[in-house]
């Protein structure tokens, strides 16, 4: 876990997180501060006022093909502990604030053709305030973007999405508000986009220059 105030990190290696399953899956090696689908988190980053940047050199490696390949003929229970690659935690004032994300490149997907499956998204706001994701490109198996519980303030310009199911908003009685999607370019997806609104409430979304090229379904919501 890292504890930033006023800081800059220059990451130019990649964090890999070596692909040792009982050890992730044991609860004392990570840390269980997201608490959707029982997943853990394996890099923790807390704080404010601070800028981690990669200089297009550097990342992080989940290598996630081992865990597709690990639950292809397994049951995946409550509190198994999935991996999370990076959590923003309690950053500033309790909540996400002010965050940035810019010049992201998202490969989640599985090349086992064994155990062919989704549940592989780009990226999730929970509980998140003023937070741009801005020139991502995103290849994945399910959500590209998820808007989930009380996530407000949230700006996703120039985004690319490369398969799976689009972006989602809302679902499993959470609430959004004031959402704005700009200029975001969907390739080869199952659903574009998806609204779902009972339970929840869903408020001020705005689209503006979305491109599908190959659209299978359209936009809907439930």
């Amino acid at each position: 876990m890292w504890d930033l105030t006023q800081s800059t990190v220059d990451l130019h290696g990649c964090l890999n997180f070596k692909p040792d399953i009982q050890y992730w899956l044991n609860a004392n090696n990570t840390y269980r501060v997201v608490f959707i689908q029982d997943q853990a988190s394996w890099f923790v980053i807390t704080g404010s006022d601070f800028v981690i940047d990669a200089h297009n050199t550097g990342g992080i490696n989940g290598n996630g093909q081992t865990w597709w390949s690990f639950y292809g003929n397994r049951s995946r229970s409550d509190g198994d502990g999935r991996p999370i690659a990076l959590t923003l935690f309690n950053v500033t004032r309790g909540t996400s604030a002010d965050v940035v994300y810019d010049g992201m490149y998202c490969n989640a997907t599985n090349q086992d053709p064994l155990y062919v499956g989704q549940k592989g998204e780009g990226i999730d706001t929970y509980r998140s305030d003023k937070v741009s994701l801005l020139n991502w490109d995103i290849i994945c198996g399910d959500d590209c973007l998820a808007i989930k519980g009380n996530s407000t303030n949230i700006l996703a310009r120039n985004v690319t999405c490369r398969g799976g199911n689009g972006i989602a908003i809302g679902s499993l009685g959470q609430y959004v508000d004031l959402v704005r999607l700009a200029c975001v370019i969907h390739f080869g997806l199952l659903n574009p986009i998806c609204i779902i609104v009972q339970p929840d409430i869903v408020d001020n979304v705005t689209f503006e220059e979305i491109k599908v090229p190959d659209l299978k379904l359209s936009a809907w919501v439930s």
